[in-house]
């Protein structure tokens, strides 16, 4: 008897959820939570920003906070080029206009603003409170012409 070639076909089927419809209020605690978060825990100011190479460490220069950073690129023996977008609350290019559940679904679910994929590990086992604060501290960082947020 012979046998015929076994045939496997895997398929995976992606589902892209709406954003929620959420809302997170402003506080004056909100803010001041999601200034430490957004510069001293996950680094999102400090990967969205230009840096002034000629001092040590290379800060963020000053004025440009959240503006897009620089390209991460084979300069850097990076694969690609990838360019942190501008996270500030300009409405054109910014985060001025997404929603709180845009944003979430962004930073916790790795699906940018623009359908792009987004670097999300460091956001996505957050809490919604701490999420918000976020959202709410990037929009309040001065609007800044910068590169598209994705």
């Amino acid at each position: 008897m012979r046998s015929a070639p076994l045939l496997l076909v895997l398929c995976a089927c992606v589902t892209v959820r709406a954003p929620s419809t959420e809302r997170v209020e402003v506080t004056p605690a909100r803010l001041a939570r999601g200034a430490y978060l957004a510069t001293a825990v996950t680094e999102c100011v400090g990967c969205h920003s230009p840096r002034d190479w000629s001092f040590s460490l290379a800060p963020v220069r000053a004025g440009t906070e959240g503006s897009g950073g620089e390209a991460s690129d084979a300069r850097m023996k990076f694969p690609g080029s990838v360019v942190p977008s501008n996270i500030t609350g300009d409405g054109e290019t910014g985060v001025g206009n997404a929603s709180d559940g845009e944003l979430r679904r962004a930073m916790q679910e790795g699906i940018g603003l623009d359908g792009r994929v987004m670097a999300w590990d460091r956001y996505a086992q957050m809490t919604t409170e701490d999420l918000g604060a976020i959202y709410e501290y990037l929009r309040s960082l001065p609007p800044l012409p910068g590169p598209p947020a994705k």
